[in-house]
């Protein structure tokens, strides 16, 4: 599975907002943007559990963003 997301840093907080196609923004607290891809990772999966509509989505085509 290959999910496409774009990090940004976040001011307020100092720490960085993920944007992923598959969810709505989630604010992911970490001190480098090295920290962040899994965290993305398992906030994804969190989600699919919730949602395993889009399961079947990423299985079947790349999502880009």
């Amino acid at each position: 599975m290959q999910i496409t997301y774009r990090v940004e840093h976040d001011d307020k907080s100092d720490g960085f907002i993920a944007y992923c196609p598959v969810m709505k923004p989630v604010s992911i607290y970490a001190k480098t943007r090295d920290e962040v891809a899994p965290k993305i990772r398992d906030a994804i999966e969190l989600y699919l559990q919730k949602h395993p509509e889009f399961q079947d989505k990423l299985q079947t085509e790349t999502i880009e963003m």
